[in-house]
């Protein structure tokens, strides 16, 4: 009787520890599919695109998300980069889901003594809207892109 209390009581405690929360709120956040690090060789000459995504209810305004762009001491825009959308905000319209921030990665040398990627971060929003997934780490709240020395 007692073995079957023990083995009861490790079912009861193994199934308690899979309860799942259903969230019901809005948030926008990078493309789930892809990394939050992502390289680039510095020889590389193309426009990357970068998603962000809005889930939740389909919005019956206009709202926007403010984003930047910070660099580390080893690149420069102008030079290394160069951000092709206009401003830093996307905005969204009612019925849109996905924007894009583009980047247009330029070739140049690059000296690998120093910190050679751009941190794309969301940074505001209306109130209601969470910026990264739900939850204490913020996940996909902002991406970055390290440019390497072939």
């Amino acid at each position: 009787m007692r073995n079957r209390f023990i083995i009861f009581a490790i079912i009861a405690l193994i199934c308690s520890c899979n309860e799942y929360t259903l969230f019901t709120g809005k948030f926008v956040a990078f493309d789930l599919a892809s990394s939050d690090v992502t390289t680039i060789n510095e020889a590389g000459d193309f426009i990357a695109t970068y998603y962000v995504h809005y889930s939740g209810e389909t919005p019956k305004e206009r709202f926007s998300i403010e984003y930047e762009v910070i660099p580390g001491d080893g690149l420069e825009e102008g030079r290394d980069y160069e951000v092709e959308n206009s401003g830093r905000k996307l905005n969204f319209l009612p019925g849109v889901f996905t924007l894009p921030i583009r980047i247009h990665w330029m070739p140049n040398d690059i000296d690998p003594s120093k910190d050679n990627y751009v941190i794309i971060r969301l940074v505001s929003g209306p109130e209601d809207i969470i910026l990264g997934m739900p939850g204490p780490d913020m996940v996909n709240k902002e991406i970055k892109l390290i440019k390497y020395k072939n």
